[in-house]
């Protein structure tokens, strides 16, 4: 019979439930069925409320289609004085008030400007209001493809 004790408040007769110190005869297991299912309903539950963005476009060749390469324009900013951007375009001298009158004038030579690449290539030091005054005469002339060049 179990080792017994007596409880002093009411008298019964309390088992001793100390623990022995085998192991048990087979280890615990824990069931991998519900752990999987849940993490196959996480998963659908992300992938179905997940909204995936549309891909923005592909990037446009410059040289459109079947032609040959078109030269991009280089266009060169520099500042000399302060306050007086000197601008360059393709290795011929312009002023920040001709600027679009030239450009106009490359538009008008290449008939479609949607296929032509306009770089812009400030100087070290030049303050961005000339560069952003330069793009904006760009985009005013009617390029849509504006960058900068590789380094």
């Amino acid at each position: 019979m179990a080792d017994t004790t007596l409880c002093p408040a009411v008298g019964d007769e309390v088992p001793d439930r100390r623990r022995s110190h085998r192991k048990p005869s087979h280890p615990a297991e824990i069931n991998m069925t519900p752990l999987i299912d849940v993490l196959f309903m996480l998963m659908l539950f992300f992938l179905l409320g997940t909204r995936f963005l549309k891909s923005e476009g592909v990037i446009p060749k410059p040289n459109g289609i079947g032609g040959p390469p078109l030269a991009p324009i280089r266009i060169a900013i520099s500042e000399p004085a302060p306050g007086q951007p000197v601008v360059t375009v393709d290795r011929r001298a312009s002023s920040m008030k001709s600027l679009y009158t030239d450009l106009s004038a490359i538009a008008a030579a290449f008939g479609q400007t949607d296929q032509v690449v306009v770089e812009l290539a400030p100087e070290k030091g030049v303050p961005w209001r000339h560069v952003l005054q330069v793009y904006n005469e760009v985009k005013r002339a009617g390029f849509t493809h504006v960058g900068w060049p590789a380094r």
